[in-house]
Order: structure tokens, then sequence, then C-alpha cells
């Protein structure tokens, strides 16, 4: 089973040694940046806002300027719409099988209308070869959304009748609960 961190498992001691990490640069991947923002060593946001700052590369998911400004999204520090903006800006592949999934944790009807427009669209990602059949674009969308919404649908595969399904299940939503 996994075990999620949280502050209370941070001592001073801990704190110290990412705080010099973090000083020295000896890491900055997404999940130490995230690691030193729970820990809130000394100028942390300020320093998050300046990696934030770092122009994103085409394969952006795993830089630390991703890393900082998702952090800092989350916790309302930076424009969801500009996380939307640079996932929207992404080769669309890359977009829908890779960065797709940082939506999850952005509970919020703006995210969810994001997705719900690939869950619309009848759209497939480019085949493989030519044997494959191609992926729609609303398969990826509806996984990200079944982590984000209680109630739902849930698919085998999330093939056409089950993308069918969560499309009308998400028109008949006047509301919508979040999974924690």
């Amino acid at each position: 089973m996994r075990r999620i961190i949280d502050k209370n498992d941070i001592d001073s001691e801990f704190k110290e040694i990412i705080t010099k990490a973090f000083n020295e640069k000896t890491a900055d991947n997404r999940s130490f940046l995230e690691l030193a923002y729970l820990a809130q060593i000394d100028n942390i946001d300020e320093n998050l806002q300046k990696i934030s700052k770092g122009n994103l590369n085409e394969r952006f998911a795993d830089s630390p300027e991703w890393a900082a400004r998702l952090i800092l999204c989350k916790n309302g520090k930076f424009p969801l719409s500009n996380i939307i903006k640079a996932i929207e800006s992404a080769p669309e592949l890359y977009r829908v099988t890779v960065l797709f999934a940082d939506l999850k944790d952005f509970k919020d009807p703006e995210t969810i209308n994001y997705l719900k427009n690939y869950l619309n669209s009848d759209k497939r990602l480019p085949g493989l070869k030519p044997t494959v059949p191609r992926e729609p674009l609303a398969r990826r969308a509806a996984l990200v959304l079944k982590e984000m919404l209680k109630g739902f649908p849930d698919g085998k595969y999330y093939d056409f009748n089950d993308i069918k399904k969560c499309r009308e299940w998400m028109s008949e939503q006047k509301k919508w609960t979040y999974n924690d």
C-alpha cells in the first residue's frame, strides 16, 4: 500500500537536508520540488516562482519549470488557465498521453470543462501502425475524469460504448462531486 507523506513526517533534521539539497541545486526534479514545498523550506514560494518563469521545452512534463507551476497552481499561486494553455500548446500525442494526467489534481470546473471537450470529441490519436486501431482522445479524457469525479462511469477499456455512457453521464450532471 502506498503511503502519502505529509507535513508531520518532516522533522527539522529532514528539513535541513532538503534545504541543503535545494540550495546546492543537487536535486530539482518534480518529486523533490514537491517535497521541498511540503517541508516549507525557507523562501520556497519565491524560489518556485523564479523556477516557474523558465521556458518549457517540447517535452516538459518532468521539468522543474513545469513542476514549479503545478505546485504553485495547486496552492492557488499560479493560474490554472496558464496550466491548461501550456498543456494545449503541447503536441497532441504528448498532451493526451502524458500531460492530461497532471490535471487530475485540479478539481475545478475549468479543468472538468476542458476534459469534457475532449470527452465529447470523436478525434483519434495518430496510428502507430496501419493495422492498429487509433485510440480516441475521449478515452484519455475519460481516464482522468474517472480519477476526479465521483460516480463517473467505469469503463473496462473506455471503448466507444463506454465513452457514450460517459458522455451521457456528464450531460446529466448539474453539479460534480470530486473524489478525495
